[in-house]
């Protein structure tokens, strides 16, 4: 089967995630997730290959591309800290669970979408239906948790963990936007 034009398109926006995901924990040109290989995002690959010590040329080769992935993983690990406590009553919430909780945690991934697109967004309508399972999912991938599409405990303290940590994404958003406008 052959590469098509939407599918290179697909793979340059998701490496533009990426890097747009670690300008926030490094010092790289910021990009936009646009699926377009332009300059911006060539800058950005090369300011990482040379800060990762990788032959710098702007392309990504399955070197830059394994590093990028992997330092965005390792980037996104959040670390756990004093939360508030998981909800008693029930060791999980999956496909069909119903109720606040669930509003909940339907309203931090949508939450979290709004600072990480690839994160898939979900109506927050109480029901946890297959769209809320796939954004589970994905945000499991990235945090290298059990990928399961259930909300354990150690699912819900991640959430509530990244959503508290988006205030330090939002400063450095307003901060290159401040610098943007100078």
């Amino acid at each position: 089967m052959a590469y098509s034009a939407l599918q290179r398109r697909q793979h340059i926006q998701e490496i533009q995630q990426y890097l747009h995901g670690l300008s926030h924990i490094y010092e790289l040109p910021p990009v936009i997730p646009d699926g377009v290989y332009g300059p911006n995002t060539v800058s950005a690959v090369l300011a990482f290959q040379k800060l990762m010590r990788l032959r710098p040329t702007g392309e990504v080769n399955t070197e830059t591309w394994n590093t990028i992935v992997s330092s965005f993983q390792d980037g996104f690990q959040i670390p756990l800290r004093a939360m508030p406590i998981f909800p008693i009553g029930t060791d999980s919430y999956s496909l069909g669970s119903t109720g606040g909780t669930i509003y909940i945690i339907q309203g931090v991934l949508q939450a979290l979408h709004s600072y990480f697109p690839a994160l898939p967004s979900v109506s927050v309508n109480g029901i946890f239906d297959d769209n809320t399972a796939d954004a589970v999912q994905q945000f499991q991938t990235v945090t290298a948790l059990p990928i399961s599409g259930s909300v354990t405990p150690d699912t819900w303290y991640y959430l509530l963990s990244a959503l508290d940590n988006m205030g330090n994404v939002s400063s450095s958003v307003s901060n290159l936007d401040a610098t943007k406008q100078t």
